[in-house]
């Protein structure tokens, strides 16, 4: 792996030799798949435009999620600048890198995003969206190309597999009471897990090159399963919020005056921040089972507020309606 990798150093560093200005564009592009900006972008996506493509959306997000980092386990290849000094290191990553997840997202959501409005310039944004996506990984030093393009066709094959299985599976569960909806909520949480918590296990004593480290400069924990409990947490919440409001109240709708659209932004992303923040001062937070327990709960609160709670009060202040013909 790494005699195939060696090579491709080269390519960033020609990208980061290039142009500084070009170094803080892709600072630009690269947050467009972090944590922060999904916090934000997919309750503004399920609360003011559209709560069906919010859904998909978030579906898709936390299931490639879940799948890229039991893959990068598997493979456990390093990024670039564990390496090679001469690689500057524009964001620090403490997984490992092949595939690249930033590049896997960017093609599955962003692609679901263009499959469910179906416009074309939706379509064609995205497109440069994922290309430029796996460009900034490339400047910033995090990702070799090979990463990328895995990344690239990793997501094209699970925004393939969602749309051949989206609406049977969406069928069978909408035929479901909610307390078989809850149930479902929680396995499919468990398998999210499932792939990272193996190969930890199984891989978690592999000994990690020492000069990785000590190239990297910061503390890494490539083998940790902390983040598919905050992404399982995440779905689980989501699913049961939508599940009870849908059935309590209906399909939620996220179209009416841009005022109250607005107001519901803003309302609602203080929850989500309110509930990611506060938690995170009371939970533990630590590297064990008693600390992904918290984190999963911690995230699961946030998943519930998005949609289950935040449109329930939208409806209480009259912000939102709810969708009067059939899902």
């Amino acid at each position: 792996m790494i005699d195939f990798l060696l090579p491709q150093l080269s390519i960033n560093i020609f990208l980061q030799n290039l142009s500084l200005a070009l170094v803080e564009i892709m600072r630009a592009v690269t947050f467009l798949g972090e944590e922060y900006f999904y916090m934000v972008f997919m309750p503004l996506l399920y609360w003011c435009i559209d709560s069906r493509a919010g859904f998909r959306v978030g579906a898709m997000l936390m299931f490639s999620n879940g799948i890229v980092g039991g893959i990068k386990m598997l493979f456990h290849a390093p990024r670039p600048y564990w390496l090679d000094t001469n690689v500057i290191a524009h964001a620090n990553e403490t997984s490992f890198g092949l595939p690249s997840g930033h590049s896997s997202n960017a093609a599955s959501v962003w692609g679901v995003l263009a499959y469910s409005f179906k416009k074309r310039w939706v379509t064609a944004i995205v497109v440069i969206l994922i290309l430029l996506m796996g460009l900034s990984r490339m400047v910033l030093g995090v990702h070799f190309l090979a990463d990328v393009i895995a990344g690239w066709l990793l997501g094209l094959l699970m925004l393939l597999i969602f749309i051949k299985v989206e609406k049977p599976v969406a069928a069978w569960y909408k035929r479901l009471a909610l307390r078989d909806k809850m149930v479902a909520a929680l396995f499919s949480s468990t398998l999210l897990i499932l792939p990272a918590f193996t190969f930890s296990w199984l891989l978690g004593r592999w000994p990690i090159p020492e000069q990785w480290a000590v190239n990297a400069a910061h503390p890494i924990a490539p083998f940790s399963p902390e983040g598919s409990f905050t992404i399982a947490g995440t779905w689980a919440g989501f699913l049961i919020g939508a599940s009870w409001f849908t059935l309590r109240f209906g399909l939620f709708n996220a179209r009416g005056l841009w005022l109250h659209r607005v107001l519901r932004f803003m309302l609602g992303v203080i929850g989500v921040f309110a509930i990611w923040f506060g938690l995170d001062q009371i939970f533990p937070d630590s590297a064990n089972s008693i600390g992904y327990l918290f984190r999963y709960i911690r995230y699961a609160a946030v998943g519930f507020w998005v949609s289950g709670l935040a449109p329930l009060i939208f409806l209480r202040l009259k912000l939102a309606s709810v969708h009067t013909e059939p899902d």
